[in-house]
């Protein structure tokens, strides 16, 4: 009669297992080097990677992070107080010498003069125009609602207006289609300008305050168009970016030589229709640092700075 060797089978099953949990979780050592908004190193930073081993960062700024030795990507995530947190995935080759030889750098910026804001998420909300014929639609950022008769908002700071066919159902289920949405201003100098970096849809890693601390003081365009199309026998395209943000001007009165003397500037995380808007509620003060303990808004929750 055969013996039963099933015994044999498990504990080789498990010897295999825990040599490869030990295999996989060898790690190496990798450089960082943590500096401020303006390229200065940062002292005493806690820096954390996917190891969960903190380690701080020395008077340069720089630390060994352990990694898996086996992995071709990490994440890392640096905080201190007085800063806004950043996170940064980094990939690697499978080479551990060309790991070790690698500088990863990550920057912190400083918490400077955050101030209360009129924060409005239009992300969570599906943002959606009033109507899609065509028509104009202004919406008030200060009430945070469409003009009336489609909301309790009084001056149109931003217009919007779409042209094309409205589709209610994906765009893979049409053969053709061509939409625009255009955003326009009511003031003379009003206007926003693009920048591109870790937008609302598109964010996973990067510095909690992602924008600049003060939007700039000139270089606004009075229009914006965003484009969706696709022709018979050919592909979606779109002008849309989920990388895409802006900083805006509203508001805007000019001296008769054409001079502004009082506006009112913000900040836009996100592309159009999806995005969060910051408004600064203070005239001719470019400040778009927002305190996310003091949103103007009372009702609104919106953890980004």
């Amino acid at each position: 009669m055969k013996k039963n060797h099933l015994w044999k089978y498990v504990i080789t099953i498990f010897t295999v297992s825990a040599l490869t949990l030990k295999i996989c979780a060898q790690g190496i050592k990798v450089s960082v080097q943590v500096t401020d908004q303006d390229g200065l190193p940062v002292a005493d930073a806690q820096l954390e990677s996917d190891a969960k081993k903190i380690v701080n960062t020395d008077k340069e700024g720089k630390a060994l992070a352990e990694i898996n030795k086996y992995s071709s990507g990490c994440r890392f995530a640096v905080k201190k107080e007085g800063y806004y947190g950043s996170e940064t995935q980094e990939y690697f080759p499978l080479s551990e010498e060309i790991k070790q030889s690698k500088l990863i750098k990550i920057k912190l910026n400083k918490i400077k003069n955050p101030i209360p804001m009129f924060v409005k998420d239009l992300v969570v909300t599906h943002f959606k125009l009033p109507k899609y014929n065509g028509e104009k639609f202004g919406y008030d950022l200060l009430i945070g609602d469409w003009l009336a008769p489609h909301g309790k908002g009084k001056i149109a700071d931003f217009i919007f207006q779409y042209n094309g066919v409205f589709i209610d159902r994906p765009y893979g289920s049409l053969e053709k289609y061509d939409n625009t949405i255009t955003i326009i201003f009511s003031n003379e100098r009003d206007g926003i300008i693009e920048w591109k970096g870790l937008s609302e849809e598109g964010r996973k890693y990067g510095s909690d305050l992602s924008s600049n601390y003060q939007a700039p003081a000139k270089g606004y365009q009075s229009i914006w168009q965003q484009r969706t199309w696709k022709n018979k026998g050919g592909s979606h395209k779109t002008t849309k970016d989920i990388d895409r943000n802006f900083y805006f001007r509203v508001r805007t009165k000019l001296d008769d030589d054409g001079n502004i003397i009082s506006a009112h500037y913000g900040k836009i995380y996100g592309d159009f229709m999806s995005f969060i808007y910051y408004l600064n509620p203070t005239p001719n003060d470019r400040n778009v640092e927002f305190d996310i303990s003091k949103n103007l808004f009372i009702d609104e929750r919106v953890d980004r700075p």
